[in-house]
């Protein structure tokens, strides 16, 4: 059955401002290409939708859409990586983390003593652990990888870390990498005396070492342009891409607790939290 106005759906996972912010700069920058857009809480998708296209503001929004429409086009945005969007075909969208060798370099960077590294990671990332353990043998670092298929198994992967790990990498999706489970995984390296390296500043706030955060009125626009791409040509979908403004969010208590010294210069836009 056709749409009788056909619209972009924009569904957020979340309330909360990071997922708020990217929706509004979204629908504002179709706004001004006349495209009409509308915003969706993902716990509310009651059939029957049919947008011409979809918009995810998150890792739950991708699934929760997946659930009610297999098959129309959907950009992703404030996903982890390229694995929610391939999960989703047809889908693009903007991913947040850049590069795994971008990360490896100010992980060298910020944590220059670490000879061990544990890697939480879950299955569908192991492409990226592959990655992760040539820049490891590159560089002599030793990586110990630690898979974790659910949250529930978490707890078990937790309490069976090796005590020879020197830092902790979080390499998975928001399902295994919760509010819910965020606290088992700093507490487990505050008693540990190990840096966790965050997945965003609201970790780093929490007790990681460090993270990467982004501007979300960008990543917003950044979508934007990928969802005015399809629907103006539905049949030449854009790639996904990584976000154009990122910075790093760094926790100096942290950092002087576990008795490391920050190297400087930071990179300029650096978020050091007091």
């Amino acid at each position: 059955m056709a749409c009788p106005t056909p619209e972009v759906a924009v569904v957020i996972a979340h309330p909360a401002a990071p997922y708020r912010k990217t929706a509004q700069a979204l629908v504002q920058s179709l706004e001004r290409q006349r495209i009409p857009a509308r915003i969706r809480p993902a716990d509310r998708l009651i059939p029957p939708l049919c947008p011409r296209l979809w918009v995810a503001v998150g890792s739950r929004a991708v699934a929760a859409i997946r659930k009610v429409d297999p098959d129309t086009p959907l950009v992703a945005v404030l996903v982890i990586d390229e694995s929610v969007i391939e999960k989703a075909r047809p889908a693009t969208g903007v991913i947040l983390m850049p590069p795994p060798e971008h990360q490896w370099r100010w992980f060298r960077r910020l944590l220059p003593r670490v000879k061990t590294l544990g890697v939480l990671y879950t299955p569908d990332h192991h492409d990226r652990l592959q990655i992760l353990a040539k820049l490891g043998q590159r560089d002599g670092i030793t990586i110990v990888p630690i898979a974790v298929e659910t949250p529930e198994r978490l707890a078990e992967a937790l309490a069976e870390l090796p005590d020879s790990i020197e830092a902790l990498w979080l390499l998975g999706n928001g399902r295994l990498f919760s509010a819910t489970t965020a606290r088992s995984i700093l507490i487990t390296a505050f008693r540990k005396r190990i840096p966790l390296i965050g997945l965003s500043r609201q970790w780093v706030e929490a007790g990681a070492v460090y993270a990467f955060d982004w501007d979300y009125e960008t990543l917003g626009r950044q979508a934007a342009e990928q969802v005015v791409h399809l629907w103006r040509h539905p049949e030449n979908p854009p790639p996904p891409v990584p976000p154009e403004r990122l910075y790093l969010t760094v926790n100096r208590q942290v950092f002087r607790h576990l008795g490391l010294t920050l190297p400087y210069p930071l990179p300029e836009g650096t978020i050091l939290l007091p």
